[in-house]
């Protein structure tokens, strides 16, 4: 089902009047719906810079991380008011901590592209109490470690989509496979017993082992 008024004002960013442009990323980031966000992104690029700093500002509305990449671009705008406005839209995305596991738990984005953003991300800043500051964490690989020890199931699952990535999917297990030994000691664990080696094996076997359906 199409939202007509979020259609109308997406139509609106390609008027020739720049006014009109400009309350259009008004009202997008008013009606706070997530289909807007490509459309904005594009008009982070108008020629008139009033229409760009209302676009990062409706962006900051609608606060979804599949804008950052824009954004950091954004916030490097030769006109202040611009990259002020986009480096508070990344503030309200997250700060050093927040932002960069958001990043790592959006799944509409590749490993690649995540380790890019990352990337990008560690040369932009953002606004905190009227203070411009840069985003501070670690390099990927050690940050993806780090963050596979936390309790964020979807940075979780991110991290270990960008682990794999690093180790060419050599060393890790992609999040759908399983892992018959993990699941023997989670079992033991659950059970309140603690898996050694020969119980962990044992049910290792069981778990392998075929199915054998009965004689009649």
């Amino acid at each position: 089902m199409t939202n007509r008024p979020v259609e109308l004002q997406i139509s609106r960013l390609a008027d020739s009047d720049p006014a009109v442009r400009q309350s259009a990323a008004v009202a997008l980031g008013k009606l706070g719906d997530a289909t807007a966000v490509t459309a904005l992104e594009a008009a982070l690029q108008d020629w008139d810079w009033q229409v760009r700093r209302h676009c990062a500002e409706a962006l900051g509305r609608l606060a979804d991380t599949s804008a950052v990449p824009a954004l950091i671009r954004a916030s490097r705008d030769k006109e202040w008011l611009v990259a002020y406005n986009a480096r508070n839209t990344l503030a309200r995305l997250g700060d050093s901590y927040a932002l960069p596991r958001k990043i790592l738990a959006d799944a509409r984005f590749s490993a690649q592209e995540r380790i890019d953003i990352l990337g990008e991300l560690r040369c932009a800043q953002y606004e905190e109490d009227y203070v411009t500051v840069p985003y501070r964490f670690s390099e990927t690989l050690p940050l993806c470690e780090a963050v596979i020890a936390e309790d964020d199931a979807g940075a979780r699952a991110g991290a270990q989509t960008v682990l794999n990535w690093l180790n060419g999917d050599r060393d890790l297990l992609i999040p759908t496979q399983h892992n018959p030994k993990v699941e023997a000691e989670e079992l033991l664990r659950a059970a309140g017993a603690a898996p050694d080696d020969s119980q962990s094996e044992t049910l290792l076997v069981a778990a392998e082992a075929p199915e054998v359906e009965p004689e009649h």
